[in-house]
């Protein structure tokens, strides 16, 4: 009976080894084995009061552990919220604050914390459906520009930045813009870069400059804002003119260049030799002694100028 119960002290089982050396001294009374069984009773007793105290220090040791464990996921959400709303110039890190909010919740369900779980799964399936619809809208984006509909694209890259300003989609997005010419094939630049030839599709960060210049050879530069909500943008392109100056009359002739002389006459009745670079006159305008209005375009042979009124 006394080894049965130094097997049950060995194994913590106090109650049953105190019952086993109680067995003893009623059994046998006064003698040497009650007396022993007397003294594994006072070890009982002892080694079951320094058990109980060693599970009270680990059972405060784990709730201290616990309450640092929490206090940790509490300051990982006030992490999540600083990715949410970072102090400029950071950029918006949602991606990340889902993340830790859902670890959050796996640990608040393994430790049956219901109140942070509840928390924790909010802001988790909040961020969950906001990233969600952010990437759908992109993706529809993406389609209507791969389709050619830049209309259509255009309007969801302004929904994307209007209803979900905070997402990786929305902080990397580019407004499209088609840029076309009247005539057409003219080159487009948006600073001092080539982008290039109308109909061109232009892509423009919404915090960036939104400015095209448009060339065309003999053609003035036409500088075009772009603005959203239009994204289809036609340019026509004036002629660029060496000079302009008005003349008596109308001029309806097909003016006559040569040797660098601008030969034309007008229904003023004059005759006009000009500098082509720059409009001087070169003769005094020859005046018709007849009262017809020039309409014919003049013609040029051996230095003689003929033309008809």
């Amino acid at each position: 009976i006394l080894r049965e119960g130094d097997a049950l002290v060995a194994r913590k089982d106090w109650e049953a080894a105190r019952g086993k050396y109680d067995e003893i001294r009623k059994r046998y009374g006064i003698s040497l084995i009650s007396r022993r069984a007397g003294d594994k009773i006072a070890e009982v007793e002892r080694l079951k009061s320094a058990d109980a105290e060693e599970a009270i220090q680990r059972e405060n040791e784990r709730k201290r552990k616990e309450r640092e464990e929490r206090e940790g996921q509490l300051k990982r959400m006030q992490e999540a919220k600083g990715y949410e709303e970072p102090v400029p110039p950071s950029a918006p890190r949602l991606p990340e604050a889902r993340k830790i909010y859902e670890e959050v919740l796996a640990w608040a369900e393994r430790q049956e914390d219901t109140s942070m779980a509840e928390v924790a799964r909010k802001e988790f399936q909040r961020l969950d459906e906001y990233l969600r619809r952010a990437e759908a809208t992109a993706e529809l984006a993406a389609k209507h520009l791969g389709d050619g509909e830049v209309d259509a694209a255009h309007q969801r890259v302004r929904e994307l930045l209007s209803k979900y300003p905070k997402s990786p989609q929305a902080l990397s997005a580019e407004l499209p813009y088609m840029v076309q010419s009247i005539p057409p094939l003219a080159q487009v630049f948006q600073g001092s870069q080539l982008l290039g030839r109308t109909p061109q599709l232009v892509k423009i960060r919404p915090d960036a400059d939104a400015e095209v210049i448009v060339k065309l050879k003999t053609f003035r530069e036409s500088r075009q804002k772009l603005s959203p909500g239009t994204p289809l943008v036609t340019v026509e392109l004036g002629k660029e003119y060496l000079w302009r100056r008005r003349r008596g009359g109308a001029i309806e002739t097909t003016p006559v260049v040569e040797g660098g002389r601008i030969l034309i006459g007008g229904r003023d009745k004059k005759f006009y030799c000009l500098d082509a670079a720059n409009n001087d006159p070169l003769w005094k305008p020859f005046e018709a002694s007849f009262d017809g209005q020039i309409e014919s375009s003049a013609a040029v042979l051996k230095d003689r100028v003929y033309f008809g009124a």
